[in-house]
Parts: structure tokens; C-alpha cells; sequence
């Protein structure tokens, strides 16, 4: 192997560490410290099925973490305009609450290192990104027990 699989697994390490730390700081979950960023990408908020499947956790387990958010004013539940049926969370934390300053100081030493590489590099990196995260999205186990069992 040339290495990259390892050191992609230290950086993952590193990461979840980071976002313990960061979560710890406020006094929340690194799983809601990943709900919170990912609602930062969209002013609009997510649907909740939406967030539970990019957070990694089930529906039930969302309705939780996203009351214990909503206490602390962080979020807000809205009906979506699309389909009425549907909750929308949406983020409601200030430019210059902690949450924010959290998830800038948490994003802020990789974006120096992702702008201090060449463009030729950073297209390597892109792509190398891309493919694993399509791998990963199909990533099934049960495929993986069932050649096992049928080995």
C-alpha cells in the first residue's frame, strides 16, 4: 500500500478529536457539532430525514439532539415549504455566537492548509476525496457478511 489509506485514517482521527474538543466546549455532542455544521451550508436548514441520514443517525435518535440544539437557541423546527408534512431544522445561532466561532477556529487551520497547496495537488486531492466518498456512500456490510458466508 503507498501510505495514502493510512494517513487519511489519521487525519479521520484527528478530525473526530478535534470535533470531541470542539463539542465539549459547548457543552454538546461531536454528533451535534456535525448537525450544526452541516446546517451552516444552508441558511434554508435541512429536512429532518435529510440531516439524520447526513449525521449518521436514525430519525429517533436526531429528534433528541435536535431538541437538546433548540433548547440552547441554536435551532429552530420550521414546516418545509415543499411538503408540509416535513420539519425543516434550521440554524439560528449568531455570526459571533459560540457555535460559530467554534466551527470557524474548527475549519479555519484547514483551510490554510487546503489553500497552501498548488491547484495541480488540490485537484489530485479533489478527486482522490470524490472517488472515496463514492465508495464509502455504496459501502453496504451485509454485502460484505454475505461473501463471507458464501466463501
Amino acid at each position: 500500500m503507498n501510505g495514502v489509506l493510512e494517513s487519511l485514517r489519521r487525519f479521520q482521527l484527528a478530525q473526530a478529536g478535534a470535533y470531541r474538543r470542539a463539542g465539549d466546549a459547548l457543552g454538546i455532542s461531536d454528533t451535534a457539532l456535525s448537525a450544526l455544521n452541516l446546517l451552516t451550508r444552508d441558511e434554508a436548514g435541512l429536512p429532518m430525514k435529510d440531516l439524520a441520514h447526513e449525521v449518521g443517525v436514525s430519525p429517533a435518535v436526531l429528534t433528541g439532539l435536535v431538541d437538546r440544539l433548540e433548547e440552547k437557541g441554536w435551532v429552530r423546527r420550521d414546516q418545509s415549504p415543499v411538503d408540509r408534512r416535513s420539519i425543516v431544522i434550521v440554524p439560528t445561532f449568531a455570526d459571533d455566537s459560540d457555535v460559530a466561532v467554534v466551527l470557524h477556529a474548527l475549519d479555519e487551520p484547514l483551510r490554510k492548509v487546503a489553500n497552501s497547496i498548488g491547484e495541480s495537488a488540490a485537484a489530485v486531492v479533489r478527486r482522490l476525496a470524490a472517488a472515496m466518498e463514492e465508495e464509502l456512500r455504496n459501502y453496504d456490510p451485509e454485502t460484505a457478511l454475505a461473501s463471507r458466508d458464501t466463501a
